[in-house]
């Protein structure tokens, strides 16, 4: 690995963590309804579905995952100027 590769590995990572962060707290059973609400929040999915006993995911935390999209530059277009 090149000095080069590895600076550019820790940008990609620094970018992204705050969108980890989001898909992983806690409760961290939610892990996958933040994952499948991010998915529509880009115009992937239509919409989500939550199955019991999980919650359907409240206002402040979409909030919060719409905030790590923009945080790692993730949109409907696509990311950092690549194609979705």
């Amino acid at each position: 690995m090149t000095h080069a590769s590895e600076a550019r590995a820790r940008a990609l990572n620094a970018r992204i963590y705050p969108l980890v962060q989001a898909f992983y707290a806690p409760p961290f059973l939610d892990m996958h309804n933040r994952m499948k609400e991010a998915l529509v929040l880009l115009g992937r999915l239509d919409k989500t579905v939550v199955r019991p006993p999980l919650m359907k995911l409240s206002e402040a935390e979409l909030a919060r995952l719409r905030a790590a999209l923009d945080t790692a530059q993730i949109a409907t277009e696509g990311a950092l100027g690549l194609p979705a």
